[in-house]
């Protein structure tokens, strides 16, 4: 499946290790958000449009973010890139330890050098890059719902679905 998102681009918006693979500890999850978070958001036609027409002056804008006129007033958004780094930063946090051996799943743990971070903090990162992933998602819906007529597959979506936000846990 093509990468809306490549890991080098992912660099722009969430800094990692630079000792962590690409390969099989970043593109995976760059996938999963753009199949389990993005789709459901913008529905499977146009997302299947922005898989097959990433260049197009359209799907550039919007996944890059930019300067768009609405009403005589310019105004800017992030893009769908950043949408998609947030959601996959998330999944990357929650899995990076857990590592599916021979033996068994494991959970790497390296307390030589380092101090892991408990389950506690490690939930409250998750749900903080899922809602920053949701807003950077409501720049780009105000964005496609002005500019419907320049996407007329998102006009066809709906979004009536309900967005909850968790703010906290414990």
């Amino acid at each position: 499946m093509p990468q809306l998102l490549l890991a080098t681009d992912f660099a722009t918006y969430k800094e990692l290790s630079l000792n962590i693979d690409d390969t099989t500890r970043i593109n995976p999850y760059i996938l999963q958000a753009q199949q389990f978070d993005l789709k459901p958001l913008v529905g499977e036609v146009f997302y299947k449009d922005m898989l097959d027409n990433p260049t197009s002056a359209e799907n550039t804008l919007l996944l890059n973010g930019g300067t768009y006129s609405y009403q005589n007033t310019n105004y800017e958004f992030s893009g769908l890139k950043i949408v998609l780094a947030y959601y996959a930063y998330a999944r990357i946090i929650e899995n990076q330890n857990i590592h599916v051996t021979r033996f068994g799943v494991v959970f790497k743990n390296n307390a030589d050098v380092s101090e892991r971070v408990d389950e506690k903090t490690l939930q409250r990162l998750i749900i903080q890059a899922r809602n920053q992933a949701r807003a950077y998602w409501d720049e780009c819906l105000l964005f496609l719902n002005r500019k419907s007529t320049s996407y007329p597959l998102w006009a066809n979506h709906s979004t009536t679905k309900p967005r909850i936000n968790i703010s906290a846990v414990g």
